[in-house]
C-alpha cells in the first residue's frame, strides 16, 4: 500500500468519524473572515454612505490556542497587524484600544489591501486520543479486503464525498452498535460526541444571574 492510498484511508475514517459524531466534530481548521456591519448603514442626501462601528462580533468557536496559549485569532486592518483585542466568553472578539471595529468595507478589495477588515481564525477541536484510536479503528475496518471477513464494515459504507468520500450515516452507526466490541474506542467517541450526548447536564444557581453576568476574557 502507497502513501497516498493510506492517507486516502485515513481520510475515509476521518469523514466517517465527523459523520458519526453528528458533524458536531470537525478537528482544526483555519480561516479568514470579512467582517461588515448588518443593516446599520446609511445614505445622506449628497449621497455619502457609511456603516455604524462594530462593538464586537462572534467568531467560530472553540477558538484554539497558540503556542504562547493565547486565541489563534490574528488581525488586519488596512493591512497593518492589530493587536489591541481580546476574546469575550470564547467567541466575542472586541478592540482593546478604546475604539470600535470598522462598520464598512469593501469586499472587492483583496485581503489586506487598503480599505480591509480581516480576522483569520484557528478553530475547532483538536483530536482527543479517543478520537486518534477511533479513526485507526475504522481505518483498519476500511483496509480489510476480503468479503468473507465478518469484521469489514459493509462496502456501502462510503460511495462519494468532497474528496471522493461520503458517509451512510445509518449504515455506518447500525455497524458500529452490532459489532461494538471490536470497536471500542468508536463506540467510547460516539458516547462522547454523538448528536445525543449533546444534551449535557448543567448546575443553575438563581443567584449566579442575579444582577450580575460572569465573562471570560482572554
Amino acid at each position: 500500500m502507497t502513501q497516498s492510498q493510506l492517507e486516502e484511508i485515513i481520510a475515509q475514517a476521518t469523514d466517517a468519524l465527523v459523520a458519526v459524531s453528528g458533524f458536531t466534530y470537525r478537528g482544526v481548521c483555519t480561516e479568514s473572515f470579512r467582517p461588515r456591519g448588518g443593516e446599520q448603514c446609511w445614505c445622506s442626501l449628497a449621497a455619502n454612505c457609511g456603516c455604524s462601528p462594530l462593538r464586537g462580533f462572534t467568531v467560530p468557536s472553540p477558538v484554539a490556542l497558540d503556542t504562547a496559549g493565547d486565541p489563534a485569532i490574528t488581525v488586519w486592518i488596512d493591512g497593518v497587524v492589530m493587536d489591541e483585542w481580546a476574546l469575550v466568553d470564547g467567541d466575542f472578539l472586541i478592540r482593546t484600544d478604546g475604539k470600535q471595529w470598522p462598520g464598512c468595507q469593501n469586499l472587492g478589495l483583496a485581503d489586506l489591501a487598503l480599505g480591509t477588515f480581516v480576522v483569520e481564525v484557528t478553530y475547532g477541536d483538536e483530536p482527543s486520543i479517543i478520537a486518534r484510536n477511533a479513526v485507526v479503528e475504522i481505518a483498519c475496518q476500511f483496509m480489510k479486503r476480503n468479503p468473507n471477513d465478518s469484521r469489514r464494515l459493509p462496502s456501502n459504507t462510503t460511495s462519494a464525498s468532497a474528496q471522493g468520500v461520503t458517509i451512510t450515516l445509518e449504515t455506518l452507526q447500525s455497524e458500529i452498535k452490532t459489532r461494538s466490541f471490536m470497536l471500542p474506542w468508536t463506540v467510547r467517541f460516539m458516547t462522547v460526541y454523538s448528536p445525543d450526548a449533546r444534551n449535557q447536564a448543567f448546575v443553575y444557581s438563581p443567584e449566579i444571574d442575579d444582577g450580575f453576568r460572569l465573562h471570560q476574557v482572554r
